[in-house]
């Protein structure tokens, strides 16, 4: 099953510059970005195994579960790459998931489907509207590339070089609402109010 050959690797040692505040510790419905994703990752206990990449300086300020294997990335300010790098290079399992730390409302149902639609030849990710989002599921077969990717795109040049081999899962914008902004965030807030 490959959902058992999965590794999850969680992608929090970005700066957060368009924020102009650390998104690990923003809060949503009582709990920060982190928090939640670290819940995320771990519901589902089939999965290999569950990565944080982390900034040193932040993980100072948090203790972490003891089902998380951490991973320092000292290079963080180099791009989103050195997180991608380093989470593919420290994985067990054959294949991997990447969660980015700023869609707080992300659900284990998408994790789930992305790894049971996933094999080692193609690469999962859910879409709205046309428009490509994260969490991304990378097979096997593209670990070694992973391994090697610079720049700022992270996994998203390998992505786009195989599109062939892709395979897209609609899914609701609600839930895969990115937080980059300070307006994102309000209205993340605002919507969780309403819904209340």
């Amino acid at each position: 099953m490959v959902i058992s050959d999965t590794s999850i690797v969680i992608m929090a040692s970005g700066f957060s510059n368009r924020m102009k505040k650390n998104k690990l510790f923003l809060t949503y419905q009582g709990e920060t970005f982190l928090t939640r994703a670290l819940k995320l990752a771990l519901k589902n206990s089939a999965f290999h195994e569950v990565l944080l990449v982390i900034k040193p300086e932040d993980l100072a300020k948090i203790e972490i579960p003891p089902k998380v294997k951490v991973v320092l990335n000292h290079e963080s300010g180099l791009g989103q790459s050195t997180s991608v790098k380093l989470g593919a290079s420290e994985a067990s399992g054959k294949h991997l998931i990447f969660i980015p730390i700023d869609q707080p409302r992300l659900s284990s149902e998408l994790l789930e489907k992305l790894a049971k639609q996933g094999d080692s030849q193609n690469i999962v990710y859910p879409i709205h509207n046309g428009n490509p989002s994260s969490p991304t599921f990378f097979g096997e077969k593209y670990i070694a590339e992973l391994k090697e990717v610079s720049g700022q795109t992270g996994g998203r040049k390998i992505r786009d070089k195989y599109h062939d081999f892709t395979i897209e899962i609609p899914w609701s914008k609600e839930e895969l609402f990115d937080i980059d902004t300070p307006e994102n965030y309000q209205e993340l807030l605002e919507k969780s109010n309403k819904v209340l």
